[in-house]
């Protein structure tokens, strides 16, 4: 009788430190479970914040970039190529929508009444349209619109010249002249004669 008792007592005691080697084990995978939880966690906040760190240095590059005249490629609308080191100044002070100001107005030769002119460049390359109508006397034959195309490479120095065609078969040349601010555009055209039609003239643009 002594030792049913104490069997059923071992089975019994054994049966306790199953159960609490079962609850110690559950307890066990559940802070396991846990921590790689926030493992997991922590290896994703650390790529997030490595890409962040990335995508900032990234932008400041670009800030930078852009203080010294490059211009990312690949944008939509933007030139192909970095544009460092194409002309002495950046080529913002020649690409872009220029007109000729009401105010303070400065020219050589006959006077502009209304300046339009686009530069645009692409892998160097820059293309253009030109738009003026001149101030003459109600008397003059002199024609006051001059209207024109033009094309060429942007080289490595401040005058950049181009070759004009005008929309009325004349030909010509189109140079221009970084100015003394970042927002003007010195503009000289030098046109073949003809009768009737401007041959010279020079006017400060400002851009829009």
């Amino acid at each position: 009788m002594a030792l049913t008792s104490a069997m059923a007592v071992r089975r019994g005691a054994l049966a306790g430190v199953a159960q609490t080697a079962e609850a110690a084990e559950l307890s066990r995978s559940r802070v396991v479970e846990h921590y790689q939880t926030l493992a997991t966690g922590l290896e994703q906040a650390t790529q997030q914040t490595d890409q962040q760190a990335a995508e900032w240095t990234a932008y400041y590059k670009v800030l930078a970039d852009g203080a010294r005249g490059i211009v990312p490629s690949g944008l939509p609308g933007r030139p192909s190529i970095q544009t460092r080191g194409i002309t002495p100044v950046p080529l913002s002070r020649y690409i872009g929508e220029w007109s000729y100001p009401k105010l303070n107005p400065l020219y050589s030769g006959p006077e502009p009444q209304f300046v339009e002119l686009v530069v645009r460049e692409d892998n160097r390359r820059a293309t253009g349209t030109l738009t003026v109508r001149f101030k003459v006397p109600p008397d003059s034959r002199l024609d006051p619109g001059l209207h024109g195309d033009f094309t060429g490479t942007f080289e490595n120095v401040r005058n950049q010249v181009f070759i004009l065609q005008t929309n009325d078969g004349g030909k010509g040349k189109i140079e221009l002249i970084s100015g003394p601010a970042f927002n003007l555009l010195e503009v000289n055209l030098t046109i073949e004669p003809r009768p009737g039609k401007v041959q010279q003239a020079n006017f400060l643009l400002v851009k829009k």
